[in-house]
């Protein structure tokens, strides 16, 4: 019977110690998932800022190109109608404004 006893009290210290190691490896983890849980929320916040940042400059590009494209219209109709203005310009943009 002693043997017994002995082999039982062997068999629970094991099986103390295993538990007491699993909870501490699973606790860990517990810890890292929230430390991981914190880095994916920055960087999306990070992307999201990101996301606005170039819908705002896709915005400022789509109203300059209108305006660029409204000048490009009206600069060749001048030229059409006031051929001097147009070689005055030509002459003016090729050699005063490098």
């Amino acid at each position: 019977m002693n043997k017994e006893n002995y082999y039982l009290r062997g068999g629970l210290v094991i099986f103390a110690l295993g538990t007491l190691s699993l909870s501490v490896l699973f606790g860990n983890q517990g810890n890292k998932l929230v430390e991981t849980e914190k880095q994916v929320k920055t960087q999306t916040h990070q992307v999201d800022s990101l996301q606005h940042l170039v819908d705002s400059l896709h915005d400022d590009n789509f109203a300059l190109s209108v305006e660029i494209g409204r000048h490009e219209i009206t600069r060749e109709e001048i030229f059409y109608t006031y051929p001097k203005v147009g070689k005055e310009y030509q002459e003016f943009y090729e050699h005063k404004t490098e």
